[in-house]
């Protein structure tokens, strides 16, 4: 089964006409109709014939797999569309469609054909047994009748229906006997880390591994609905708006500003300032407090000079003094109807709790739109969702209430004993 929901542009399809409303029936078999193999056709996508065209009326759209895809000519593979949407698989299993392409099919049993144009969603993976997949989508643009146990596909066309019979080799390559019976296992599952954004793959989100598959499918989807709340890179921090929060710089007007003289560096003292600098633009940018702006006539007050140029902190910098207040009172006006509710915070840490999966969706939306309105952004590599027990404060939280942090607890254990009563 794959399930999709992406919406499809308007395609060119036959109107209607009196052939399609003829009757469909199947030829009387001996014994009765009780094939059992997929029904896999021999048809044409574009200007390209393929025998891998599996019928699938349990598919809600049409899938290319990316082995039919590079096949394409350049020009076709560049009519490429991106489309923002998961499919989920039989087993809730979640993926990525490169873009969606739309080509003319032709459906023909050598007598009697018919074209129509269909979307299909383009894999990224290949696939070992089909080209392409027909989903009801395409069932229902043919006003086709599909059997399984006749292996027919039968497809009203201006001249006749069509009866197009299903690909022998094809069904002979499938599995005779069932499989051999596997033991049982109890294995327990991982901790998931999975890529929500294509683009990045070498940020991931995790994952609990207690949750269930569905609640599981379900938070991948929100979590694509809503992938505008994480920072992808420096430029994604806009900051929040300065109507809701800025942090300004109590100095007394009366004091003047006193000019120091610029302190000289060698070439390594040098080299490793730019890299500070760097780094502090780079990767600091996605601490939660450089998400606050400074107040503008407050922003000339926090300036430095290197070799190179002079900075100064457009928002509100880590080492400030009350830039932890200032962050905190914008958390506890943000988020006053949450906090105590369905969620924690102090600082930049937030903890949403649930008690049941599917209050944790509805907790984790609610989370988002708030997060969005005031235009915060999530460090991805520190969130973590379905998790029963996390760290929070330097403690671990559970169902069970608060534990002690093994990693803080071993630091102590390994300390050596003293010696001496100096060392005590």
């Amino acid at each position: 089964m794959i399930s999709v929901n992406v919406q499809t542009k308007k395609r060119r399809q036959t109107k209607w006409a009196a052939w399609k409303e003829d009757q469909v029936i199947f030829p009387k078999v001996k014994g009765g109709a009780n094939k059992k193999a997929p029904l896999v056709i021999t048809a044409v996508v574009g200007h390209y014939r393929t025998p891998r065209f599996f019928i699938d009326a349990g598919a809600t759209s049409n899938i290319m797999y990316h082995q039919c895809f590079d096949l394409l000519e350049e020009k076709d593979r560049h009519r490429l569309t991106p489309v923002n949407a998961p499919i989920a698989g039989f087993n809730q299993s979640i993926e990525y469609p490169l873009g969606q392409l739309t080509f003319p099919v032709e459906l023909s049993d050598g007598l009697h054909s018919r074209m129509e144009d269909l979307d299909f969603l383009v894999m990224e993976t290949p696939h070992q047994q089909y080209d392409i997949i027909l989903g009801r989508e395409a069932i229902g643009d043919f006003n086709a009748t599909p059997s399984t146990t006749h292996g027919i596909l039968r497809v009203p066309t201006p001249t006749r229906i069509a009866m197009i019979h299903a690909n022998k080799e094809c069904n002979m390559a499938e599995r005779k006997t069932p499989p051999k019976k596997m033991p049982k296992t109890n294995k327990v599952r991982e901790v998931e880390k999975w890529v929500l954004n294509k683009e990045f793959p070498e940020q991931s989100i995790t994952i609990g591994p207690t949750i269930s598959e569905e609640a599981r499918a379900a938070l991948k989807i929100l979590l694509v609905k809503n992938i505008d709340v994480f920072a992808w890179t420096p430029a994604d921090m806009t900051g929040v708006p300065r109507n809701k929060a800025e942090h300004e710089l109590k100095v007394n007007p009366a004091f003047v500003p006193v000019v120091q003289k610029r302190r000289r560096m060698g070439p390594e003292q040098a080299k490793a300032c730019d890299e500070q600098v760097q780094q502090l633009i780079d990767t600091d940018a996605y601490k939660g407090y450089h998400q606050i702006h400074m107040a503008v006539k407050d922003q000339d007050k926090t300036a430095f000079r290197t070799n190179n140029r002079t900075y100064c902190y457009k928002m509100m910098p880590f080492g400030l003094k009350n830039a932890g207040s200032t962050y905190q009172r914008l958390m506890d006006k943000e988020f006053k109807s949450q906090i105590g509710r369905n969620l924690e915070v102090y600082m930049d840490d937030l903890v949403i709790k649930s008690k049941t999966e599917v209050t944790m969706l509805k907790d984790i939306e609610e989370t988002f739109k708030k997060l969005r309105s005031i235009s915060m952004k999530l460090n991805l590599g520190k969130c973590f969702f379905g998790m029963e027990e996390g760290k929070f404060l330097g403690v671990i939280v559970t169902n069970d209430g608060f534990r002690a942090n093994p990693e803080k607890l071993e630091v102590v254990l390994k300390m050596p004993s003293p010696k001496s009563v100096k060392q005590v």
